[in-house]
Formats: C-alpha cells, structure tokens, sequence
C-alpha cells in the first residue's frame, strides 16, 4: 500500500470524494454502495468510510435497528412501528437516542409517531424539516423543538391548512418561529403578525419561503422602516395574488435581495402590472435572480379559451433590473415579443447567463414575432449568456454575420414552438457562426415517430409540428459542437 494512505486526513479526503457532493438530507444508493465496499476493501479505509456511511441516514431508522442483535425482537422488524418507538424510549438510558445528530427530517406516517420526536432533539441540531400534524399534542410540541434545538439554521414546517384548524397551526409556527435565535434560512406556508416581525428584525435571517402569505399585514409601521430583514437574499413567495405583490414586497424594497422568485396562477400569469409591480418594489441594485412562474402546470388544448400571451408592453417594466444574471418568466399561452423588445432585453441584461422565456400550455395558434435577426442582439449584448429559452419565427434566414459577432458561451437554446421553414443547412450555418459553443437545440414538439399515432383531432396541424420538430433535430445535427459531442460519446464507449 502506497505510504500517503497510512496518513488518516488523505484517507478521509479520498471517502469524502468518493461520497461526491452530499444533498441536503443525505447521499444516494451508488454513493452508499461505493463507500459501503470501500470499507470492506482494507481496514485502513475500514473507519472512515463507515463514519461517512452512517453520517447521513436518509428517511429512515431500519439501518441502525437492523445492526441489534437478533434475539432483541419476538418478530422480524420490518417498520418503524409504535409500539417500537414506545420501547426504544423505555430502554434507552439517555434523553435522545443520537447526541450528535444534526440534520433531522420527520415525517411520521401517523399522527400518534409525531411526540416520539423528542427522542431525536438535541442541542447540535441544525437543519430540520418537520411535517406535524394539526391535533393539539402535535402543535404544542413545535415550541418544544426550537427549545430542544436553538442552534437551527435551516427550518422547514409542513402543516395542515384546513380551515378550522388554521389559526391553531398559525400559533403553533408562530411559537416555533419566535424561538429560533440563529435561523437562517426558514420555509413555512404562512405566517403571523408577531411571527414575521421577529424575523424583519433578526439579523441571521438570509432566506424566507412563505407558501401563501394570507396572514399578516405588511404594510404595518413595524415592517415599513428602513432596518428590516437587512441580510435577506433570498425571497420566495408562492400563490399570491397579482395584485397583492407590491404591499408584499414593500417590506423587502431595501433588503439586499439576490434572489426572487414569486409563484401566481397560471390565469394571472398575464395580468396588467404584473412585471411593474416587481419591478418597482424590489431591490434593483441587488437583485441577480427572479423567477415569476406558476405553482400549477397545466396542458391548455382548447383552442376556444380566452388566451393569455405576454406581450412587449408587459415586460418592460423589467428592463430596469440591469444586474440579473438569471431570469425566469412562466406565460400561460406564450410570448409574441419583436425583435426591438428582444434587442432592448439584451441590452438591458449584460451579466444574463440563463434567461428562460417559458410557456405552459401547447397552444401555437400565433406566428412569433420575433425572428433569427433577434440573436444577433444576445451575441453582441450578452456574453455570458449559455443557455437561452425563447420562440421565434425561423422563415428567413439573416445575411451573412458582416459584424463577425462571436459568442462563445451559449450551449443550449430551448426553441419552445419555434416554426422553421428555411433549411436546416442555412439555420445551422447562421447558429454556428454567432455560437460555436452552441451543441443542444430543444423544442417544445413532439415527435412520434414512425407509425405514431396521434390524439389530436387535426391530423395537418400535427403534421406540422412533426416537421418542425425533426427540421430542428437536423439542424442540432449539423452544429460542430454538436458533432464533437456525439464522436466523444462514441469513443468512449
């Protein structure tokens, strides 16, 4: 065995690598199996691939109940039931089973499992996700766990919502959250007044998720002054009404946000002032992410609905957010945006890296506006972009790239239900020369290939779509980047 392995910290570092970036609550089955041989290879690796490998137990305690001798039980354990956690708690000595736990997920599959939480509390917790139920006994035991654990970081609540108990739970998160002094990042479905006034004025909060903000007044004298929430960075707001989000946001017009991202109905996706009121209420300055989609994914085939498409008056608002890096706009219908509206989107984003114009519905029932000319203006604008989502019209085919406008960092253009009748030799050509990174086209057709059938009633307008599908894939084809890909993949194997 080579000397450097005698040496525990090289030991510990080659497990580490091996077990590759661990996720939040735990590493995945080959990460296991891998670490899991590693410490049958030698009894060098023997320790610290088993501390690695019991470090994270992920959702479940039959690994460690597994390892008791066999005569411990009348029957074979194969679940965690209550009877079981009643004796685990009768015969251990101690006030919680593990002393230095630090990341804890409980979601008992019964009510009557919730109170055995307190044999997992302990003061080095850090990190929780709590799924409660909405009886007494479970909601009075919140309070409980921030007493047990006050060095939690990382908090996530799940509660029921119905409405006769909803101002009980209310209370329950309400005692939870007010008793977390080192919370950083917290995510609940709805706060109280006092709840979201002790976290305006605590200064470890940097990130807050509120479900359906329905409970408390943001427009109180206690969250409108200048010093609160003044480490936040990350804001995430789901279901909220259109009109509601600037009084929401106003609290967090001057906290150094860097990420945002707000969900609303998908009928709403399209509602006047919906872009101005973001952004007009939110840090400019700081603001480097902002996601407005919608919680819901729906597939919209009526063509009689009244539809809903984003045009360029709507969106400009969001011109004036200059420091984004990354944006993601969710349309129930689509965009019809001209070139001049792209053209002043690059300009207004220099720092973009991903900008996501994406639909919902299925519906194609417009000819985009906007065309192959428009990418000249994210060539030349926006260096760092790599991966882009947006339609257009792909008939004509610009002249050649008399600027030479070179941009090497797009790698992916998602084309969503852009329709292509020029030749996919003369699309590829114009791709390649302003992207010579570019290697992935995806579009929002489907292909069903030979002898598909077809659900749709018009078997034309299906036709199409078939046709612009494969007219792309011929054009990925054709890109350099895209060869080179497809010969290393062949190499390797």
């Amino acid at each position: 065995m080579h000397r450097g392995l005698q040496i525990l910290e090289i030991v510990e570092l080659l497990c580490a690598e091996l077990a590759g970036d661990l996720p939040r609550y735990g590493f995945g089955p080959p990460a296991c199996r891998h670490l899991a041989a590693l410490a049958r290879t030698c009894k060098t690796f023997q320790d610290p691939a088993l501390d690695l490998l019991w470090s994270h137990q992920k959702n479940t305690m039959m690994n460690l109940l597994m390892c008791m001798p066999n005569d411990l039980w009348h029957s074979p354990v194969t679940d965690v039931k209550l009877l079981l956690l009643e004796a685990l708690s009768l015969c251990f000595p101690e006030e919680h089973f593990f002393p230095n736990l630090q990341r804890l997920y409980w979601s008992p599959p019964k009510t009557p499992h919730f109170p055995y939480i307190r044999l997992f509390l302990s003061s080095k917790i850090t990190r929780t996700i709590l799924v409660s139920g909405d009886s007494d006994r479970d909601l009075s035991l919140l309070s409980a766990v921030a007493i047990k654990c006050p060095n939690i970081t990382d908090a996530t609540i799940y509660c029921p919502t119905a409405e006769d108990s909803r101002r009980a739970v209310l209370e329950s998160i309400s005692l939870f959250v007010r008793g977390l002094a080192a919370i950083e990042s917290l995510s609940v479905w709805d706060l109280d007044q006092a709840a979201i006034e002790y976290l305006a004025n605590l200064p470890t909060v940097k990130s807050l998720e509120i479900g359906r903000p329905n409970s408390f007044n943001p427009s109180c004298k206690n969250l409108c002054g200048g010093d609160v929430f003044v480490n936040l960075r990350r804001l995430n707001f789901h279901f909220i009404a259109p009109e509601s989000i600037a009084r929401f946001l106003a609290p967090f017009s001057d906290s150094p946000l860097v990420s945002l991202a707000i969900n609303v109905e998908p009928t709403a996706l399209a509602a006047p002032g919906l872009y101005s009121s973001i952004a007009e209420n939110c840090p400019r300055a700081t603001l480097r992410s902002l996601h407005v989609g919608s919680a819901v994914l729906i597939v919209l085939t009526n063509q009689r609905a009244q539809r809903q498409i984003i045009r360029d008056e709507m969106i400009r608002p969001l011109l004036s957010l200059a420091a984004l890096t990354s944006l993601c706009l969710y349309s129930r219908d689509g965009f019809n945006l001209d070139d001049a509206t792209l053209s002043d989107m690059a300009a207004s984003w220099p720092n973009m890296e991903d900008l996501d114009l994406r639909v919902l519905s299925d519906y194609d029932g417009f000819t985009p506006r906007a065309t192959l000319y428009s990418l000249y203006a994210f060539a030349r604008h926006c260096p760092r972009l790599t991966t882009l989502t947006i339609v257009f019209d792909a008939t004509v085919v610009p002249s050649t790239n008399d600027a030479e406008i070179v941009q090497g960092a797009l790698t992916c253009l998602s084309l969503g239900r852009s329709p292509i009748s020029a030749t996919a030799a003369d699309v590829a050509a114009f791709l390649c020369g302003l992207f010579p990174a570019l290697r992935e086209l995806h579009t929002g057709y489907w292909d069903p290939g030979p002898g598909g059938d077809s659900d749709e009633d018009d078997d034309d307008f299906v036709g199409d779509r078939v046709i612009h599908h494969r007219r792309w894939k011929q054009v990925e084809r054709l890109l350099p980047a895209h060869v080179e890909d497809s010969d290393e993949q062949e190499d390797n194997e």
